[in-house]
C-alpha cells in the first residue's frame, strides 16, 4: 500500500496525472513523500509549482545548483575587483581599499548573496504575480490547459484585488475562448467582466487612483474626488465597486489623498465609494452607505 502511494506521487511529479490542478499543500505533500532533498524531485516540484501559479517561495525547496554556482561566481568577481584597490604598503592601505570594500562587498551585497544562495528570496509583488499568471495562461496550447491554468491562478492568488487584476486582463483578451471559462467554472464571472461593464469600471478606478497617487496637491485631489462623486450622483458615471480598493492602495503611497478625503462630506463619500452594505473606513475616515431612498429610486441595490 505504501509503495502504491509512493508510485502515485511519482506519477504526479512526472506529469502522468493528466494535468490535474495542484495546490501548495499537495506539492508540500509530494516533497514529504518523495524526499525534499532529492534534486530531481525538487526540480519536478518546482516545475509543477510554476505550472500551477504557485510561488516557489511557499515550498520548502532548496536553491538549485546553477543558482548557487552563479552566486559564488559573482562574489568571486566582486572580490577580485576589490583586490584591485589593495596595496600591501602600510601607507596606502586605507581609504581606497575601504571604499572598494563598501562598493563591491558591503553588508547588503553579502546578505543578498546569502538570501539567494539559501533560497530566502522574497515573493513576487502582487502585480508581478498577476502578470506571470496571465502570461502562463496565454502560453497554454489548448483551451482545457488554459482552463486549468486559470483555475490554479485564481486559487493561488492570495488577495481579491490580485484576482480582480487577473480577471481584468482576461476580460480584455479576446484570444481565450469561452470554452476555457466554462471548464474553469467562471463563465458567469467573465460575462460580468466582459459584457457587464466590470472591466470598464475597474479600468476607471485604476486610472483615477493612479492619477491621484502622482498628485502632490491636496486641493487638486479633493477637487478631482468631488467632481467624480458629482458625476456619479448625476448618473454620468456608474457607481464603481472598485473605487474604494484602488484609492485605498493609492493613499498608502500618497498621504495627500487621506487629507483630501477629510474635506469631502459624508454624502460625497457615499457617491464616491458606493454602497457595500456595511460600514467602511479609508485611513480612519468613515465611508457610510449610499442613501437607501436613492437606491430604491434607481430600481434596486447596487451589487458587485
Amino acid at each position: 500500500m505504501q509503495k502504491f502511494k509512493f508510485n502515485c506521487w511519482i506519477d504526479v511529479i512526472f506529469g502522468q496525472s493528466g494535468g490535474v490542478p495542484l495546490t501548495t499543500a499537495e506539492l508540500k505533500q509530494v516533497l514529504a513523500n518523495c524526499g525534499s532533498s532529492n534534486y530531481w524531485v525538487q526540480k519536478a516540484v518546482s516545475s509543477l509549482a510554476e505550472e500551477n501559479g504557485i510561488p516557489v517561495t511557499e515550498l520548502p525547496l532548496g536553491t538549485s545548483l546553477d543558482v548557487k554556482l552563479s552566486v559564488i561566481s559573482q562574489l568571486e568577481e566582486q572580490f577580485n575587483k576589490m583586490l584591485e584597490y589593495y596595496d600591501p604598503s602600510p601607507k596606502k592601505v586605507g581609504r581606497e581599499f575601504m571604499e572598494a570594500r563598501f562598493l563591491y562587498l558591503n553588508d547588503d551585497i553579502l546578505q543578498n548573496a546569502v538570501n539567494i544562495y539559501t533560497g530566502g528570496v522574497q515573493d513576487l509583488s502582487e502585480a508581478d504575480a498577476v502578470t506571470r499568471a496571465y502570461y502562463k495562461i496565454k502560453a497554454m496550447s489548448g483551451q482545457t490547459s488554459k482552463a486549468c491554468a486559470i483555475t490554479n491562478s485564481l486559487r493561488n492568488l492570495k488577495k481579491q484585488d490580485a484576482k480582480n487584476m487577473l480577471l481584468y486582463q482576461l476580460a480584455k483578451d479576446n484570444t481565450i475562448r469561452s470554452e476555457a471559462y466554462e471548464v474553469a467554472g467562471i463563465s458567469d464571472i467573465m460575462a460580468e467582466w466582459k459584457g457587464g461593464g466590470k472591466a470598464e469600471r475597474y479600468a476607471k478606478a485604476f486610472l483615477l487612483a493612479d492619477e491621484l497617487k502622482n498628485t502632490q496637491d491636496v486641493e487638486k485631489i479633493e477637487s478631482r474626488l468631488r467632481g467624480y462623486a458629482e458625476r456619479v450622483k448625476e448618473g454620468l458615471e456608474p457607481v464603481n465597486e472598485f473605487t474604494r480598493g484602488q484609492i485605498t492602495k493609492a493613499y498608502k503611497k500618497n498621504s495627500f489623498i487621506s487629507k483630501a478625503l477629510e474635506g469631502l462630506t459624508a454624502t460625497e463619500k457615499d457617491w464616491l465609494f458606493g454602497d457595500t452594505g456595511q460600514e467602511n473606513t479609508v485611513n480612519g475616515i468613515e465611508v457610510s452607505s449610499l442613501n437607501q431612498n436613492k437606491a430604491e429610486q434607481d430600481g434596486g441595490n447596487v451589487t458587485e
